[in-house]
C-alpha cells in the first residue's frame, strides 16, 4: 500500500530526521510513496537497497545492498561548452559546473563505471586491485574494471574521483601517483599504452586509467623524438605541438614513471596561455627504442586517437 502525504507522516519524520542530517529532507522525500516507507525511515535502509557512494568505497557492499544494474535507468543528457568546444555530459548537472558522480547521479550511464563495475567488483572480489580491500578502513585502492558493453580493461578509484583535474590535485595527487605506478603493473608496454582522459573527451564521470592497444603511429613518432633533458617537467615536444613529454635519457625495460599525476598537475599549475586545462588528457607509452614516455595531450579529442588503435572505443 502507498503511503498518503499527510500531516500525522509529516510530523513523524519531524521526530525522526534529525535537522541537523545532511539530505535528510531529500532521504525523507525520496521513500514517499514507497511500499513500507515508514518502515524504511524508522529502521533505516531495507534490506536490498542500491549501493551508495559510502558503501562502495568503504568496501561495504554485500548482502544487505545491491549494486545498481547496467540496464535500470538513464539520466538526460546534455550539451556544454568546455574551453570554447561543445562537449556531451550524462549527468544530472546540467550547468556542467560540477562533474562526477553522486548518489543521485548513480543511474546515469557516465556513473555506471562506478556503482556497478566498482561495486561488483568489490562485492565479488574478482578484480585485480592495487591492495587489500579492508571494509571501513578509509583506505582506498585501484580496481581493475570492464567498462559496460566494452571489451578493455580500466583502473578505477573505489572512492568517488570525478577526473583528471580532481586526481592531479594536491589531495590526491600521491594516491594518483601511486594508481599510475600499479596501472603500469598491470599493461603489456610492447603492446599496450595508459591513457587518461580529459574532461572534455571523458565517457565516465569517475576517473580511470584506460588500458589500450596502442596507437604505431605514436610509437613511430615519439622514436623520432629526443627526449627532452628534464624527466621531472612535461616540455612540449617538436614534433607534436599538443604534446608535452617527459622521459628517460636511455632505454630501459624496468622503468616505470613514478609520479605521472605530479607532472600534470605541476603542467597545469604552470598556466601556460595555450593549454585549456580542460582539455589535457595523459598517456603512458613505451616507443621503439624501449624508452618510456609520459606525455600530456592538450588536444580538443583527448589522448585516444593519438595513443590508442583506430579499433579502440573507449
Amino acid at each position: 500500500m502507498r503511503l498518503k502525504f499527510t500531516p500525522v507522516l509529516i510530523v513523524a519524520a519531524l521526530a525522526i530526521i534529525p535537522p541537523c542530517e545532511a539530505n535528510g529532507w531529500e532521504k525523507f522525500f525520496r521513500v514517499l510513496g514507497e511500499p513500507n516507507a515508514f518502515r524504511q525511515i524508522k529502521g533505516g535502509r531495507q534490506k536490498g537497497y542500491p549501493c551508495e557512494a559510502n558503501d562502495i568505497r568503504n568496501f561495504n557492499v554485500g548482502n544487505h545492498c545491491k549494486c545498481v544494474s547496467t540496464h535500470i535507468g538513464m539520466c538526460d543528457g546534455h550539451f556544454c561548452h568546455v574551453c570554447d568546444k561543445p562537449t556531451f555530459k550524462q549527468l544530472q548537472d546540467n550547468r556542467c559546473t560540477r562533474g562526477g558522480c553522486t548518489d543521485n547521479d548513480m543511474t546515469c550511464v557516465a556513473c555506471k563505471l562506478y556503482y556497478n563495475r566498482v561495486c561488483n567488483c568489490i562485492q565479488h572480489k574478482n578484480c585485480p586491485v592495487s591492495g587489500p580491500m579492508v571494509r571501513d578502513s578509509g583506505e582506498s585502492v585501484w580496481i581493475g574494471v570492464v567498462p559496460p558493453n566494452k571489451n578493455y580493461t580500466t583502473f578505477v578509484a573505489t572512492f568517488p574521483l570525478a577526473g583528471i583535474k580532481e586526481m592531479v590535485s594536491k589531495k590526491h595527487r600521491r594516491f594518483s601517483d601511486q594508481g599510475f605506478v600499479w596501472a603500469q603493473t598491470q599493461y603489456n608496454p610492447e603492446t599496450q599504452a595508459l591513457i587518461i582522459d580529459s574532461f572534455r573527451a571523458r565517457q565516465h564521470e569517475q576517473a580511470n586509467i584506460m588500458r589500450c592497444e596502442v596507437n604505431p603511429k605514436a610509437r613511430e613518432l615519439l622514436s623520432q623524438e629526443q627526449p627532452p633533458k628534464r624527466i621531472d617537467k612535461l616540455t612540449r615536444i617538436r614534433q607534436d605541438i599538443d604534446l608535452w613529454c617527459a622521459a628517460p635519457q636511455s632505454p630501459s625495460a624496468n622503468y616505470r614513471v613514478p609520479e605521472f599525476a605530479t607532472l600534470i598537475g605541476d603542467l597545469m599549475s604552470e598556466k601556460h596561455p595555450e593549454i585549456c586545462n580542460k582539455l589535457v588528457g595523459g598517456a603512458i607509452i613505451r616507443d621503439n627504442r624501449n624508452i618510456t614516455w609520459a606525455c600530456a595531450s592538450v588536444n580538443p579529442d583527448g589522448p585516444v586517437g593519438k595513443f590508442c588503435s583506430d579499433e579502440f572505443v573507449p
